[in-house]
């Protein structure tokens, strides 16, 4: 039984059903309501908000901590050395609806907390301070690379769940919310760090999207990016409560650099969305598919349907 927790969330049940794939950008949120389990799924999070609006009972794999190749091979747990079996296994031919999102642990050389104190060892160093963006200087180019490469892993693990899941299944690619919104030199958070970092952790999550979006495409599956509807008043400079994501963590009492439970219940609000409305477009012989692989003018976020 502790097995089948960790690997599905919660007791699989036969017959149609949601299955969301991803890191901890879909599992951890507000601690308030964080399960006990090493995944630290959330109660009310993305997973089961998807769920309740779509009427499928969820087999949520994402755990924090994953990558693209957790997908395919057993993976220990984030918080202890408990074996996770491959993500892929929680989709049959029973799954009605896939959610994946995966590829932002993808990008980085080393653990984010490695990456972080690096950063913060620029921003304190009198001589790399006079640089805009000395963060960027130091992990920047092999961190846009990988994001760039991920495109082709991507568009593997997707057409695989296509294959695995229901013939009819819808399967959704979402990106990422954006830390920092495009204006990012308006933010607060400019107290803590250079305008030029600020941007360039913007780009990099614009570079791993655009990844995601192309991999949907190839895949001929539909994309959803949270970005694109992420205001400056929602976004981390934006009013606590009502943004998307935190820098900080406070004081929506949840995990730094991560969604807000109110982020949780917006990407379930479009996914769910998302998934109406391909059904409808189903029903008579089409597909919204090409629509969401759109970007809007002069900018690589896609299109909010």
């Amino acid at each position: 039984a502790p097995f089948t927790l960790l690997n599905y969330g919660g007791i699989p049940l036969k017959g149609p059903n949601f299955v969301n794939i991803g890191d901890s950008y879909t599992t951890t949120t507000f601690y308030g309501t964080t399960l006990v389990e090493p995944c630290f799924r959330n109660a009310v999070g993305f997973a089961p908000a998807v769920a309740a609006q779509v009427k499928l009972p969820p087999r949520d794999a994402a755990c924090p901590g994953a990558g693209i190749e957790h997908y395919w091979h057993t993976m220990k747990s984030f918080q202890f050395p408990v074996p996770k079996m491959p993500q892929r296994l929680a989709i049959n031919k029973d799954t009605q609806l896939v959610v994946v999102s995966l590829g932002g642990n993808d990008a980085y050389t080393e653990s984010m907390v490695s990456l972080a104190l690096k950063c913060v060892a620029s921003w304190t160093s009198p001589v790399e301070r006079l640089s805009s963006n000395p963060c960027e200087r130091r992990v920047g180019t092999r961190l846009f690379s990988r994001a760039k490469a991920m495109e082709r892993a991507l568009t593997y693990v997707l057409k695989d769940a296509k294959k695995r899941a229901s013939k009819d299944a819808v399967v959704i690619a979402m990106g990422y919310f954006n830390p920092f919104p495009s204006a990012a030199g308006y933010c607060w958070e400019r107290a803590l760090a250079p305008v030029g970092d600020l941007k360039f952790v913007h780009n990099l999550f614009v570079t791993l999207n655009e990844s995601v979006r192309q991999a949907a495409k190839n895949a001929g599956v539909l994309y959803y990016n949270p970005s694109a509807e992420e205001a400056f008043a929602r976004s981390s400079c934006g009013l606590p409560l009502y943004r998307l994501i935190s820098i900080t963590g406070l004081p929506e009492f949840g995990v730094p650099f991560h969604p807000t439970l109110t982020g949780h219940w917006n990407m379930s609000k479009h996914v769910a969305s998302l998934y109406e409305q391909e059904m409808q477009a189903r029903r008579h012989g089409r597909s919204i598919a090409r629509q969401t692989w759109q970007v809007g003018p002069g900018s690589k976020d896609a299109i909010m349907l």
